[in-house]
């Protein structure tokens, strides 16, 4: 398990700050169940968190060779994925093949990899953030992963 720990350090966005999240009391808290609407961070945020969790799962020998296999060893399409899955609502995703299967890995727990991830992803998730905009990516994920949005009728379209 010595593998799957997260140097915060390590891990900081490329402001240098491993926190650069808005404190809670600030416009961008959550304003209850009507927050699902929304991004569960916004673009520049999203897309620092990607980047921490991305170099998190380089750093996890099984994650990485899975990583590494669904993304034909281009870890900036993970980082573009993962990007897009923190900064879309689940009411207006439009998710790339890869993008969904990566929710599927971070929420489903299908397979010995989902197993895996999902509770990498909530460690990184719940140490990375502040506890409120945790739980909004939590909530975030669990909406994009829902049937309904990968039914033929669903949002998707697929």
């Amino acid at each position: 398990m010595l593998d799957s720990r997260v140097d915060e350090r390590a891990v900081a966005n490329s402001s240098g700050s491993a926190r650069p999240w808005t404190e809670p009391g600030s416009a961008r808290q959550p304003d209850g169940p009507h927050s699902m609407g929304r991004p569960c961070l916004d673009a520049a945020d999203a897309a620092a968190f990607a980047q921490q969790l991305t170099l998190a799962f380089k750093r996890h020998s099984h994650i990485n060779n899975v990583m590494t296999h669904i993304a034909g060893g281009r870890w900036d399409r993970i980082d573009d994925a993962l990007t897009t899955i923190f900064a879309s609502s689940a009411d207006t995703a439009t998710l790339t093949p890869l993008a969904r299967n990566l929710i599927d890995l971070l929420w489903a727990e299908g397979g010995t990899t989902g197993r895996i991830m999902k509770p990498f992803f909530l460690e990184i998730c719940r140490t990375s953030l502040p506890p409120w905009l945790a739980q909004r990516c939590e909530l975030g994920i669990a909406a994009l992963a829902s049937p309904a949005r990968s039914s033929p009728g669903g949002p998707t379209g697929t």
